[in-house]
């Protein structure tokens, strides 16, 4: 009988060194232009995500992908953590890239002859209108630009170690987009990973902002994983100007 893997056990061993948080900033530099499937990135998805490779290793590859896990509450990111009555997220903004050339590129698939040798079946006619040998033409958004940019508060030197292992951002990384060149990452004076300017860097449950304050509000993800419905709520948008609650301020 296949044991069964306690990954909750495995995860919870890590602890960041709450002591090394430091306010920063990310400048991704790009090779091609970044297929998207969101307006933006979240810098505390792609740490969690990376951070789980680290922890789990070849165990990583056998998480279920049926019932996907919620692991907000069991792991831990080496970054600073803002507590609410009700919530809490971290310290970590969106994407921001130096331009936003906006397109679309068509990316084709096409089931050659010459690699009949590689299917294991009988069949002596292989339909490509179908299943998953199907032939198709995908049109996917994608943003031409050289540089993104990241804001962040934690363990800078945990998370360059982090980055190490990015080899790109957003969709159809392994067909050559959004590859990433290379990678600054810098100690900053001040936090702009939630506010910037009273600009919102990332998405905000409209609870910390004041009632008062006419604002843009949508439902969207506010912490990872971005999928799961409970982190799903009515929020105020990146890019947002807003001030934030008496006593609530994430500083």
């Amino acid at each position: 009988m296949k044991k069964e893997i306690n990954y909750e056990d495995i995860i919870g061993k890590y602890n960041p060194d709450k002591v090394k948080y430091r306010p920063f900033k990310i400048k991704l530099s790009l090779m091609s232009p970044v297929v998207m499937a969101h307006p933006w990135f979240h810098l505390d998805g792609i740490i969690a995500h990376l951070l789980l490779r680290k922890i789990l290793g070849s165990l990583f590859y056998t998480l279920p992908t049926n019932t996907p896990i919620d692991f907000y509450s069991i792991l831990e990111l080496p970054l600073k953590k803002f507590i609410h009555e009700t919530f809490s997220f971290y310290h970590a903004s969106i994407s921001f890239f130096k331009q936003e050339n906006l397109s679309t590129t068509t990316i084709y698939k096409r089931f050659h002859e010459r690699d009949l040798s590689y299917l294991n079946t009988r069949r002596k006619k292989i339909s490509t209108r179908s299943g998953s040998l199907k032939d198709h033409a995908i049109k996917l958004p994608q943003v031409s630009t050289n540089l993104v940019f990241f804001y962040g508060n934690g363990d800078i030197v945990e998370i360059k170690k982090l980055l190490e292992g990015l080899p790109g951002l957003g969709k159809k990384v392994a067909i050559g987009f959004g590859f990433i060149k290379s990678f600054i990452i810098k100690e900053i004076y001040q936090d702009y990973s939630i506010l910037k300017n009273n600009i919102t860097m990332r998405p905000l449950p409209v609870n910390l902002a004041r009632a008062s304050d006419k604002i843009k509000k949508m439902i969207l993800g506010f912490r990872f994983p971005y999928w799961a419905r409970q982190n799903i709520t009515l929020c105020v948008p990146p890019g947002e100007k807003i001030r934030i609650k008496d006593g609530l301020r994430p500083f």
